[in-house]
């Protein structure tokens, strides 16, 4: 979380990989990186931006304000705030 908490500020670009890489870092699993990212990217407010970088073939996703704020709730509502 500290590395998707922490991108927000200036929007960030991550991969999948860097997703799953700090996920597992805090102990947590995601079966399926590209259908999460999806879904946070079809939701409105979108939670995530999909962008393009050229000469790659990776997917490459950007926070929102809106996915800050979500994840910030879901943390607080864990920790019974």
């Amino acid at each position: 979380m500290r590395l998707l908490l922490a991108t927000h500020k200036r929007y960030r670009i991550l991969t999948g990989r860097q997703i799953q890489t700090d996920l597992k870092r805090h102990g947590l699993r995601l079966t399926n990186v590209t259908v999460a990212t999806h879904e946070n990217v079809s939701v409105e407010p979108a939670r995530m931006k999909k962008k393009k970088l050229k000469g790659s073939k990776q997917n490459h996703y950007a926070i929102t304000e809106a996915g800050v704020e979500y994840v910030e709730s879901m943390l607080n509502a864990s920790d019974g705030k």
